[in-house]
């Protein structure tokens, strides 16, 4: 069996194309970081994910996959030592999008809906603000640097 030199090019180029994507995605990771950690916070708080459970869904898997949460996660952990930020860390099973972050009611919130509407104080909010901000204000956290 004879294989065909064309064939090689042709990996050659794919695997270059692939080389330059992967390249791009970690630049695009780490400039982000840079900017959220040169703006000086005194602190930033994240979310333990439950990454592996995520992994078995198979509709988030291939998102979460091509996001690379670990990477983030552990750039963030380096910029905030090298530039002396305090990184929180809120447990798993903090209802970060559950809390209305204006009146604290808590109401159940299905991944589907997107908008947060709180039924005692009438606040409408994108579910991620208002998660972000519940996270800003969470009480019980680990500092990891």
């Amino acid at each position: 069996m004879k294989l065909n030199p064309i064939w090689f090019k042709q990996l050659l180029i794919v695997q270059r194309l692939y080389r330059r994507i992967a390249n791009i995605k970690k630049d695009v990771k780490r400039k982000s970081i840079l900017t959220i950690v040169q703006n000086n916070p005194q602190f930033i708080t994240i979310e333990n994910l439950n990454i592996k459970g995520m992994m078995k869904n198979k509709k988030l898997s291939n998102a979460f996959q091509q996001v690379g949460l670990y990477y983030i996660v552990e750039w963030l952990k380096y910029k905030c030592q090298q530039y002396g930020v305090e990184l929180r860390q809120v447990d798993r099973f903090y209802p970060s999008s559950q809390i209305c972050n204006q009146c604290g009611h808590r109401q159940k919130m299905p991944l589907y809906k997107r908008i947060y509407n709180c039924k005692q104080c009438g606040m409408i909010e994108d579910r991620d603000v208002n998660a972000s901000i519940n996270l800003k204000q969470a009480k019980s956290y680990t500092v990891i640097v």
